[in-house]
């Protein structure tokens, strides 16, 4: 294992993780657009490139197509969601495409702890989900599981 993927490894801080309510009353771990690009930063000394190579809007969602290169890595490719809601504001591209820069680093290696634990996370009260809000803005609040729909190619 090489020392990028040990740094993206590095557990999280308790206050850095966040819970949500997920699906079926399950509590979700999950860390935040911002913790994760930190990582990302850190870990990589700030050498990886990401780009956005394609964004649409399809029903209530907009979807984005992104790929994360790490040097030493390889090249991740993800896609982020973000589901539209009647109040969801202009941030929605935004929101899609911290989905997929953090869907990049969980392939890479980022928050895998998070998804371990969700297997045995136990179960949360039910309450209701709020109707408004971003929904799948990057930040953990997302109405479906993340699906395995990454690909990842070495670098050349």
């Amino acid at each position: 294992m090489n020392e990028i993927t040990k740094r993206l490894m590095e557990p999280f801080e308790p206050g850095q993780i966040r819970k949500r309510q997920g699906r079926k009353g399950m509590v979700v771990s999950y860390i935040d657009g911002a913790t994760c690009l930190r990582r990302l930063l850190h870990a990589t000394d700030g050498r990886f490139s990401f780009r956005v190579l394609n964004w649409d809007t399809t029903g209530d969602l907009v979807t984005a197509l992104v790929e994360l290169e790490i040097p030493e890595l390889g090249v991740f490719q993800q896609i982020g969601v973000q589901k539209v809601y009647e109040d969801s504001g202009e941030d929605l591209i935004k929101g899609a495409l911290t989905d997929g820069l953090k869907r990049c680093c969980y392939i890479a290696g980022c928050a895998i702890e998070l998804y371990e634990e969700q297997d045995s996370a136990p179960r949360a009260t039910a309450s209701p989900r709020p109707s408004s809000g971003y929904g799948g803005n990057g930040n953990g609040q997302r109405p479906t599981p993340r699906p395995a729909l990454g690909t990842t190619r070495q670098a050349t």
